[in-house]
């Protein structure tokens, strides 16, 4: 979903959710606190290429911070084989950055700079683009600029292994993916406005 025209396709429902979501400007981003130098230099949004993520290499924050602390204390705690914190960084510390972005509402709705899209829901469209990005971790498989949609990574790990084993279909896998999770997320792959995006708070969740 990338124009005015699209968005007012969708229910009422959908359409206030949305907005509601990207009306949010305070943004927050689980790492470790071995990653904070790196980060504090600057956001490379493809220095996590080459790992199962839903929409392929680039930068994820939440503007949920309890759902950011639950994120990277799963990640740590059970190590799981899509996670970017593996090795060091499971004995490192976990911190959310936080982050202050304005606009965004109008960069998804209307901005001719930016590409943007939007996944009100699980569906095939959602599944599909998450099944590719997964499949294939060593390029970017788009060229949108920010994506906002729901999170899988409570999911996909066993599924997508299951699929390369070839004990498991496609089709399994993505009606696997199109099962609901309440947490969303917001991507850019846009590295000239990461590039002005400054860490504004560092909160230390290691008692979390």
């Amino acid at each position: 979903m990338t124009t005015i025209d699209e968005f007012n396709n969708l229910s009422k429902k959908y359409q206030n959710r949305i907005k509601k979501a990207l009306q949010a400007t305070e943004w927050y981003h689980a790492t470790t606190q071995s990653q904070l130098t790196s980060l504090q230099k600057g956001i490379d949004v493809n220095y996590n290429l080459n790992n199962a993520l839903d929409f392929g290499a680039g930068f994820y924050l939440t503007s949920d911070l309890e759902k950011a602390k639950e994120y990277i204390g799963n990640n740590r705690k059970y190590e799981n084989v899509d996670s970017i914190f593996l090795n060091n960084d499971l004995k490192s510390d976990p911190i959310v950055l936080q982050y202050h972005i304005d606009n965004l509402w109008d960069i998804f709705i209307d901005s001719p700079n930016y590409k943007s899209c939007v996944f009100p829901t699980y569906n095939d469209e959602f599944a599909n683009f998450v099944f590719q990005s997964r499949s294939d971790v060593s390029i970017v498989h788009h060229d949108y600029d920010f994506i906002y949609g729901g999170q899988t990574d409570s999911n996909p790990s066993k599924l997508m292994s299951d699929y390369q084993n070839n004990t498991i279909s496609r089709e399994a896998v993505i009606e696997g993916l199109k099962k609901h999770n309440p947490q969303t997320q917001l991507y850019i792959h846009n590295q000239d406005f990461c590039d002005n995006l400054k860490i504004d708070g560092i909160i230390d969740v290691t008692n979390n």
